[in-house]
């Protein structure tokens, strides 16, 4: 991660006004939404299915192919995940199927895109239905719609890595939440953001919703780093947590969006409470040379069912 060179504006973020320092979050995100909706990563995702007492029932990695989009008409992130390895074996022939789709008509492409997305999803272990883990995901909380529906507090400031970073928390106080249950009552997220105060870049992100009357808390972690290829910050590590599932039934929602499920399909009992987890790590970041269109429609909101 590239560090603040001149001392003054370290300075004058560390004394600023907060709202400055997160106007230059806002800004950075914006450039970096600009310019991330054009970039194929791959990702290698490892799940696992814990038990009460923290004991393995169920494990899986995935090797996909993964290209995030801004779809500007709900303000929101969609990410296109393609599997090609499913525990170390392929599951189809390697080949840059989403990079392909889009040298073709752009409605077309998003069809085919779609169908590759919902054939993803399957892949997913756990009883619970989820398309929240986009890295991405917190950042909309900085878009002007939802920032001013949020309440900001400077956590703390440290060095890392010659940048100095503030970590300010954040937490929706004003509906209409993004979040939702199954009856469509808010669930109102809260998270954290560390970032360089002079300068907006973001460095670390971490999103939680609950939901007590499910007894499910959603989290995901996500660390940013340089990659120097692209000349540009990415996300470089992902970590998510479900925890201790009685029933999932949580809904994400952003903007015109119909609510994206990450929570059962109905509030039915999961039996044995447990917790799944995911880490995903991203690397060999190359950009889509065709330009996409802001027509993006989202995925399908519906994974399928998770095989067990």
């Amino acid at each position: 991660m590239r560090a603040v060179s001149e001392t003054q504006p370290v300075l004058s973020a560390r004394r600023g006004d907060l709202e400055e320092a997160l106007d230059r979050a806002a800004n950075w995100v914006n450039g970096f939404r600009e310019s991330f909706s054009r970039i194929i990563a791959e990702e290698h995702y490892s799940q696992e299915v814990l038990d009460a007492n923290g004991a393995t029932r169920q494990s899986r990695r995935l090797e996909s192919d993964v290209l995030l989009l801004w779809w500007e008409a709900a303000r929101a992130w969609v990410v296109y995940r393609d599997v090609f390895k499913v525990d170390g074996k392929p599951v189809r022939d390697r080949e840059e199927r989403i990079q392909k789709l889009f040298l073709q008509p752009f409605a077309t492409a998003l069809e085919q895109a779609k169908q590759i997305a919902a054939e993803s999803a399957q892949y997913n272990i756990g009883k619970v239905y989820r398309d929240f883990n986009v890295p991405t995901r917190a950042l909309i909380h900085l878009d002007p719609a939802n920032r001013s529906r949020c309440q900001f507090t400077k956590k703390a400031e440290r060095m890392k890595d010659g940048a100095w970073l503030w970590c300010v928390e954040f937490a929706e106080t004003t509906p209409p939440s993004l979040y939702h249950d199954f009856s469509g009552r808010d669930l109102f997220a809260k998270g954290e953001l560390e970032f360089e105060p002079a300068t907006g870049v973001m460095h670390r992100t971490l999103l939680v919703v609950d939901d007590t009357a499910a007894d499910l808390r959603a989290k995901i972690a996500v660390e940013y780093r340089l990659d120097k290829q692209l000349g540009m910050v990415v996300p470089a590590k992902m970590s998510e947590s479900y925890d201790h599932p009685k029933r999932a039934d949580l809904y994400l929602k952003s903007g015109a969006w119909k609510p994206a499920l990450i929570g059962e399909r109905s509030p039915q009992s999961l039996g044995v409470p447990g917790t799944i987890t995911g880490k995903a790590v991203y690397s060999n970041f190359k950009r889509l040379e065709v330009r996409v269109e802001e027509k993006v429609l989202p995925p399908q909101t519906q994974p399928a069912e998770p095989r067990e």
